[in-house]
């Protein structure tokens, strides 16, 4: 503008944006997002009672997807406490990573995802004798590239038939006998 001091340019980059931010502007548009489509779960595993339901004594399979969905390659460490109304945990499948955990607090590090690459992390635990409708509450969490993030699994309902009449004690009008 004639007479103004300021200079106004306008890019108009279409699918070179990332380009220009990085190359021109110098801003790091790579970076790893695991929050996306990360997720856990579980699933009924060992069915002792065979009703279909989480029980004690029964084995409940945690799964925790990671994806890195976005443009860089992350690392990230993975940390997950046991939830009490666990009688004993074990790993099965370490994504990867390494396992470092203590006690009862599950930690895997060193999980390395590219862009769009994904990997497992899988727990059993087996269910301690509790009341009947205990929840079972479990979240995991990232730290690291992308991070934090926190992964929460669905609750899980404990079931239990106290004298194995096939109602569940907060059904049954004699739970013990």
């Amino acid at each position: 503008k004639a007479g103004d001091d300021t200079l106004e340019v306008t890019y108009s980059a279409g699918l070179d944006k990332y380009w220009i931010a990085f190359n021109v502007i110098g801003v790091d548009v790579f970076e790893a997002l695991f929050s996306a489509s990360s997720s856990k779960t579980w699933a009924l595993g060992e069915d002792i009672a065979g009703d279909g339901q989480p029980s004690p004594g029964d084995t409940v399979t945690y799964t925790i997807h990671l994806e890195n969905t976005g443009t860089a390659a992350g690392v990230v460490t993975l940390s997950d406490e046991i939830p009490a109304g666990a009688a004993s945990w074990q790993l099965i499948d370490d994504g990867g990573g390494a396992d470092k955990s203590v006690g009862d607090t599950l930690v895997i590090e060193g999980l390395a995802l590219a862009p769009g690459q994904t990997v497992e992390v899988v727990l059993e635990i087996v269910l301690a004798d509790l009341p009947d409708m205990t929840p079972i509450l479990n979240t995991a969490e990232l730290t690291g590239d992308g991070g934090p993030v926190e992964l929460v699994a669905p609750d899980l309902l404990l079931r239990r038939d106290g004298d194995g009449d096939g109602h569940f004690d907060s059904e049954d009008n004699c739970p013990e006998l």
